[in-house]
């Protein structure tokens, strides 16, 4: 939030604006044009350059740089702001990345209601199961990710990155430096009446789905929808991340509710194996109890990280 994007939680978050049952796989094969146009590019598209990291994020980067062999990043968010700001080793994304996408298979909800077959693992994010037996002709379905140059039709391409079609990159001069150039004056007037989706962006429109360039079936931003598991694509690291967490010694929470899969098997975790927790948050803490060894620190994380960081120095 400090860095300008609205909160997907919360009274005045994304989702008290449109459906859950919408960030889905499900919602998507039912209509791949109507998903992007009225979800995905209404509520939740957003272009990261348009934002900045925040002192929190640089703060956890100087921990991270400080601690090479001791810290790992475990992030919610696909802002790539950590590695905006610094942070570039160490880190799993594990609802992926705004800008990469993933091509969609024609069946399978791959949800996380089966049973796993590896039952005696500390920490359980995935399926190792299905994860091991994936077999897909493309491999941008689980194993790699797309990028928006690689997205076809052209046209859609270039809807996406907000281009008329045709549209080429140009310089204008002004002879007076004070004076508008009438390419300023078309645009600042366009601006006037251009409508932002719910992110704060100019709304983006496309005519068709994209589709992934081996495929050919429509394709979907890389991000954990509410009907995935984390198994489902490679880039969410799930054995990366139970590893990680199986290993932790002291366990960090920065800024979150609580009120998905991922922090609720690690705070279970952080119960069940007596680790020392501290939840950095501005408003939901955590109660101590006898398996909860907790200490909240409230405030905005773009003050307390930087505090942290402070401390931590003294120490050193």
């Amino acid at each position: 939030v400090a860095s300008g994007i609205p909160p997907f939680r919360g009274s005045a978050g994304i989702w008290s604006k449109t459906l859950y049952t919408q960030s889905t796989r499900a919602a998507f094969r039912r209509d791949p044009l109507q998903w992007w146009n009225a979800f995905w590019l209404r509520y939740c598209h957003f272009e990261p350059n348009n934002f900045h990291a925040n002192p929190g994020h640089r703060a956890i980067a100087e921990l991270a740089q400080m601690f090479t062999s001791n810290v790992r990043i475990v992030t919610q968010n696909v802002d790539t702001l950590h590695h905006s700001a610094g942070t570039s080793t160490n880190i799993i994304e594990a609802h992926g990345r705004i800008g990469l996408y993933k091509c969609c298979p024609p069946e399978d909800s791959d949800s996380d209601s089966d049973d796993d077959d590896d039952d005696d693992r500390p920490v359980h994010l995935g399926h190792r199961r299905k994860d091991n037996q994936r077999q897909s002709s493309c491999p941008y379905q689980w194993e790699r990710a797309l990028t928006v140059e690689q997205l076809e039709p052209i046209k859609v391409r270039g809807d996406l990155l907000g281009l008329a079609s045709g549209q080429q990159d140009e310089t204008h001069i002004s002879q007076n430096p004070t004076e508008p150039t009438k390419s300023q004056c078309c645009e600042s007037d366009q601006r006037k009446g251009e409508e932002f989706n719910a992110m704060g962006q100019p709304l983006r429109q496309v005519t068709a789905p994209p589709l992934c360039p081996i495929c050919r079936t429509p394709a979907l931003p890389l991000a954990l929808l509410f009907d995935e598991g984390y198994h489902s694509h490679s880039h969410y690291a799930f054995r990366d991340m139970e590893e990680w967490l199986s290993k932790a010694d002291v366990v960090v929470f920065v800024g979150t509710s609580f009120a998905v899969w991922l922090t609720n098997v690690a705070l279970e975790h952080c119960k069940a194996q007596n680790l020392r927790v501290y939840n950095f948050n501005t408003q939901d803490t955590l109660p101590p109890s006898p398996n909860l060894d907790v200490e909240n620190v409230l405030g905005p994380a773009e003050e307390t990280l930087p505090a942290l960081v402070k401390e931590v120095k003294k120490l050193m």
